[in-house]
């Protein structure tokens, strides 16, 4: 069972009550846009080039996770990392956690920015992200990259049961689960400390905004998000994980294929950096060939 849910899990991240301000939160010393519901986005920019890549974090995680490809996107493109709400420093004042919530405020970062060319990179739960930024504001997307996210647009959606399984394991425990969860997302062999950050980072995540999204993960519907994106769609995905069906996904998207990364586990821009950069590089390459 619990192999199952955990593939279920990651097909739909296709993941106490905090209250902040509505300004940034102490510290931040980037950029930030106030969302439509007062909610204070922080994002950080480097560089200049187009297109514009702008990078999506997953459930419980944040734009650091993003800091091994920064650098080296910044040469030669503008990079826009992204803190979603409830999120790193980006301020959990919101009570309703939506994708499509998150989506907005994406797209609140890049009205600030006046981007017009975005190749969004979404990993995990930021893939899903992506597509609901380009259906929402397609003025403004060229491409997206998912990131271990957007395997298969048909696979079965969790039943009631297996639903109540995995979110009652979260509000019961929320720390206790989310880092065994974390921890199982690895393979063996991966450095011992990036496991203990992640999984200890992932387990500090406000319980209130995790459970909150960890909700809209049993409904949601991967193929409704594809539905009307147009843009070339691009996913590097491990080959160790949960299979990426590419013919499926072709049904829902006018563009779509793949890169299975070997040896890696749900974080390969982590794990694996030096490699992940270079496909990234060249995913990024092909759509602003097929964007010009």
């Amino acid at each position: 069972m619990r192999s199952v849910v955990l593939a279920l899990f990651a097909t739909s991240l296709v993941a106490c009550e905090m209250i902040a301000p509505p300004s940034p939160r102490p510290g931040i010393d980037g950029p930030f846009v106030v969302a439509a519901d007062g909610v204070p986005i922080a994002y950080d920019v480097a560089g200049d080039g187009a297109p514009t890549v702008v990078l999506l974090h997953g459930w419980s995680c944040d734009r650091t996770y993003w800091r091994e490809q920064i650098g080296d996107l910044a040469r030669s493109h503008r990079v826009i990392a992204v803190d979603l709400a409830g999120h790193g420093d980006s301020g959990a004042n919101r009570t309703d956690w939506t994708f499509e919530g998150l989506a907005d405020d994406v797209i609140a970062v890049l009205e600030e920015e006046d981007v017009d060319d975005a190749v969004v990179v979404g990993h995990s739960m930021g893939g899903p992200i992506a597509l609901l930024v380009a259906q929402r504001a397609p003025e403004r997307v060229d491409g997206i990259v998912a990131v271990e996210a957007l395997h298969d647009a048909d696979a079965p959606r969790m039943t009631d049961a297996q639903a109540r399984q995995f979110l009652g394991a979260y509000e019961e425990d929320f720390a206790g689960t989310c880092e065994r969860f974390a921890r199982a997302m690895f393979p063996e062999g991966t450095d011992p400390a990036l496991v203990d950050e992640v999984a200890t980072d992932m387990a500090s995540a406000p319980p209130e905004v995790a459970v909150g999204l960890a909700r809209r993960f049993p409904d949601f519907v991967l193929k409704d998000a594809m539905a009307g994106v147009a843009v070339p769609v691009r996913s590097i995905n491990s080959a160790r994980s949960m299979p990426t069906n590419t013919d499926a996904n072709r049904t829902y998207l006018l563009d779509y294929d793949n890169v299975l990364m070997a040896n890696v586990g749900h974080f390969p821009m982590l794990e694996r950096p030096v490699e992940f950069n270079a496909l990234l590089r060249a995913v990024l390459e092909g759509i602003g060939r097929e964007a010009s």
